[in-house]
C-alpha cells in the first residue's frame, strides 16, 4: 500500500527523499566540526553529488588514526580521500560489481573477495541486513542507501584506470526507454532490499542515480578533489566522453519521439519522456554552460509538453539550466507535476523565451503569479497562460488581470478551479473587456458567484474576440444568469458558453435559450 501510494504521488515522494539529504548534510557537518576547528556550512548550492561526498568523507576520516592533536588540525578533503583511497576504492568496486550482477545484497565472500576487511566494514558505508551464520558470520550486508551505492559505483567508474572513458557511458544506454520516474522509492523509508516484495532490479533508478553521479564527479567544481585521485590526462578523457555524450542526447531523444501540430500555437509539439528530465538532471549535475549551450541547441520542437513528469521544484533548475540558453521562442507546458512557487522562481531566466507557460495542477500560490507577472509583463510574448487547478486567489487574479492587459499576444487564460471570487472575477472581466486578442477564458469552479456573473457579462458585451468561456462552478444564481442572458443578445464573437454545475432556475435558463436563438455565433450552450 505504502510503494502504491508513493508511486501514485510525488508530493509523498518528495517528502521521503529531502529529509534524507537534509538529515545527511546536518549529521555529517556535525561529525566533522567535532573533528575539525575549521568546518563551516557550505555557502554554494549543495548538489545531490556533494551530499554523498560528504558523507564519504565522514566515513573515511573515521578509518584515521591520526591521535587527538592532529584531529583538531585543518580540514582537507582531498587528504581525507587520499589517505583512504585504497580501501575507498574497494567499496567503489563492489558498488559497482553489485550493479553490474543487479544485487543490492552482498554476501562475506563477494566483500572479502573486494580486498574488504571486516574492519573496513565497520567504517559505515555498509549495514548488515541478515543474522549470524552457523559459524558466527553475518550473512549478508549492502549499502547504507541505495542512492550511496550508485554514487560509490560511479566513483568507480572515474577512479579505475582500467574503466576507459567510453565504458563510464555504459549505464546510460539501460536508462533510454524508461517509462516511470520517481526520485526516491521505499529504501527512502528505511527499509532493507530484502524487505521489499519487488525486485528493486525491475526499474532503474540506480543506474539513473549512477549517471547522475557520475556528471556530479566529472563537473569542474568536483575537479579539485578528483585530481589528487585520478591522472590529470585520464580525468580529462572521461570528462570529454561525458560532455560529449550529454551535448547530443537531448537531440537524439527528441529526435526519436513523434511530433504532432499544436493547437496553441504554429509550430509542432513533442511530449518527451520521463528519461528527458533525467537528462537535464545530469546537465545541471555538471554545471557546465558549454554543455547547457550545446544541448539547447537540439532542442528542435516549438513546444515541449512536461505534463506529468514527477518533476519537482528542484528540478526546474535543471530546466531553466538548459532553457535559458535556447535562442528561439519555445512554448512550456508543465502540467501536472509538482514545481510549487520555489519552482517557478527558478525559471525566471527562461521565461524571456516562453510563449506558452502551462502550470497547471502545480500547487502554485499568488506568489508564483507574482513571479509569472513580472516577467511576463516584461518580455510581452506570452500567448497561452494556463494556471488551473492551484491555489490561486484574488490577489493572483489582479496580477492576471494586469497580464491581459499587458500583453498584447495572450490569446488563452485558464484559471479553473482555484479560490477566486466575485473581486478577482472583476478585475479579470474588466481586462478581458479591453484585451482585442483574448479568445478563450477558463474560469469554471471558483467562486465568482453573480457579482462576478455581472462583471462577465459586461466583458462579453460587444466583445470582437472572444469566442470561448467556461463558467461552470462559479455558485452563479438566476440573477447572474440573467445578466449573462442579456449580454448574449449584444455578442457576436462567443461560441462556446459553459454554465453548468451553477444554482441557475428555470426562468433564467429560459432568457438564455432565447439569446441562444438570437445569438447567430453561439454553437454551444452548456
Amino acid at each position: 500500500m505504502v510503494s502504491l501510494q508513493l508511486d501514485a504521488n510525488p508530493h509523498l515522494c518528495g517528502l521521503c527523499s529531502f529529509p534524507l539529504f537534509s538529515w545527511i548534510i546536518f549529521k555529517s557537518f556535525r561529525h566533522l566540526q567535532s573533528v575539525y576547528d575549521n568546518v563551516k556550512l557550505p555557502e554554494s548550492c549543495m548538489t545531490l553529488t556533494k551530499v554523498f561526498l560528504l558523507l564519504s568523507e565522514v566515513f573515511l576520516s573515521r578509518s584515521s588514526r591520526s591521535d587527538g592533536l592532529l584531529r583538531r588540525s585543518t580540514r582537507c578533503t582531498a587528504d581525507t580521500f587520499k589517505s583512504g583511497l585504497q580501501m575507498f576504492s574497494r567499496f567503489t568496486k563492489l558498488a559497482l560489481l553489485g550493479l553490474e550482477k543487479s544485487s543490492f545484497i552482498y554476501t562475506h565472500d563477494m566483500i572479502s573477495s573486494c580486498g574488504l576487511s571486516d574492519d573496513d566494514i565497520q567504517i559505515g558505508f555498509l549495514k548488515p541486513i541478515s543474522h549470524y551464520d552457523t559459524c558466527g558470520t553475518l550473512a549478508t550486508y549492502e549499502f547504507l542507501h541505495v542512492t550511496l551505492q550508485s554514487f560509490l559505483a560511479a566513483f568507480c567508474l572515474v577512479l579505475d584506470p582500467n574503466i576507459s572513458p567510453d565504458e563510464i557511458l555504459k549505464f546510460f544506454s539501460k536508462c533510454e526507454y524508461r517509462r516511470t520516474s520517481h526520485l526516491i522509492c521505499l529504501s527512502c523509508l528505511g527499509m532493507s532490499s530484502h524487505q521489499r516484495n519487488s525486485d528493486p532490479f525491475q526499474t532503474n533508478e540506480h543506474f539513473q542515480f549512477t549517471n547522475l553521479f557520475l556528471c556530479g564527479l566529472l563537473s569542474k567544481s568536483s575537479a579539485v578533489l578528483l585530481e589528487h585521485l585520478v591522472p590529470p590526462a585520464l580525468l580529462r578523457k572521461k570528462r570529454k566522453a561525458l560532455k560529449s555524450y550529454l551535448s547530443s542526447s537531448i537531440k537524439t531523444h527528441l529526435s526519436g519521439l513523434p511530433r504532432h501540430p499544436s493547437t496553441d500555437i504554429k509550430g509542432n509539439k513533442v511530449h518527451v519522456m520521463p528519461n528527458f528530465l533525467w537528462m537535464l538532471r545530469c546537465i545541471f549535475e555538471t554545471h557546465s554552460e558549454d554543455v547547457a549551450r550545446l544541448t539547447a541547441k537540439g532542442i528542435s520542437a516549438d513546444y515541449l509538453k512536461l505534463a506529468y513528469c514527477n518533476i519537482y521544484s528542484a528540478d526546474c533548475s535543471a530546466l531553466n539550466f538548459v532553457l535559458h540558453h535556447h535562442r528561439k521562442c519555445l512554448a512550456v507546458d508543465l502540467d501536472n507535476n509538482n514545481i510549487s512557487d520555489y519552482g517557478v522562481k527558478q525559471l525566471v531566466p527562461s521565461f524571456s523565451k516562453m510563449t506558452v507557460v502551462r502550470f497547471c495542477v502545480n500547487q502554485l500560490t499568488d506568489s508564483s503569479v507574482e513571479v509569472l507577472a513580472s516577467e511576463l509583463i516584461k518580455h510581452k510574448i506570452i500567448q497561452v497562460l494556463g494556471l488551473y487547478k492551484n491555489h490561486i486567489t484574488d490577489i493572483g487574479a489582479k496580477l492576471v488581470a494586469q497580464i491581459i492587459v499587458e500583453c498584447p499576444h495572450l490569446r488563452t487564460v485558464k484559471l479553473g478551479c482555484n479560490r477566486i471570487t466575485s473581486v478577482g472575477a472583476t478585475f479579470l472581466a474588466e481586462a478581458i473587456q479591453k484585451s482585442s486578442v483574448i479568445f478563450d477564458v477558463g474560469m469554471w469552479g471558483n467562486s465568482i458567484g453573480d457579482d462576478g456573473a455581472h462583471a462577465f457579462a459586461e466583458a462579453i458585451k460587444n466583445h470582437k474576440s472572444l469566442t470561448n468561456l467556461s463558467l461552470s462552478a462559479n455558485g452563479i444564481t438566476s440573477e447572474g444568469g440573467m445578466s449573462l442572458a442579456r449580454a448574449l443578445t449584444l455578442n457576436c464573437s462567443l461560441h462556446i458558453f459553459w454554465l453548468i454545475q451553477n444554482n441557475i432556475s428555470d426562468d433564467a435558463a429560459v432568457e438564455l435559450a432565447k439569446a441562444f436563438q438570437k445569438n447567430s455565433a453561439l454553437t454551444h450552450l452548456m
